[in-house]
């Protein structure tokens, strides 16, 4: 797999998203408040992601929890295709307050992690792939978020 490939790969990635269940987050109501202005928590709300290598991601939560849409918007460095538009089941998580932690996997065996700090108004994003035999690659991106709504 070249690593042009997986740069896709993770770019469309960025448009799905979690492992911590979505009916755990909502049963508890962890998802859903916030105290960050602008932000109030990440169900039924929409966020702008913009990555250290330029990959800039639109994503819009479901309202009940269950899945995101991800749209590149802007593909930087990173490989993704501009307008490239994905929707997946999700399972997301409070890690803290304001914290939240979205993870799932993507064919190609691409797990994603993304942390979204809303009061703080940053993400981080670690994606893993095959890199040959048991041995698995990784890269971590900081960036920022702005809440849309």
């Amino acid at each position: 797999m070249t690593l042009n490939r997986i740069a896709r790969l993770a770019a469309t990635a960025l448009l799905a998203a979690a492992t911590l269940t979505a009916a755990d987050a909502l049963t508890t109501g962890t998802a859903q408040a916030s105290s960050a202005p602008g932000c109030a928590g990440l169900v039924g709300k929409s966020v702008d992601v913009t990555l250290d290598n330029g990959l800039e991601t639109r994503f819009d939560f479901a309202a009940d929890g269950s899945q995101v849409t991800g749209t590149v918007e802007a593909a930087g460095q990173s490989g993704a295709v501009v307008g490239v538009v994905n929707t997946v089941p999700i399972a997301l998580g409070q890690a803290a307050k304001n914290v939240y932690l979205v993870n799932w996997n993507e064919a190609g065996q691409l797990t994603i992690s993304v942390t979204l700090n809303l009061k703080a108004k940053t993400a981080q994003t670690y994606y893993s792939y095959p890199s040959g035999g048991d041995v698995r690659a990784g890269e971590l991106h900081r960036g920022t978020l702005r809440c849309l709504g």
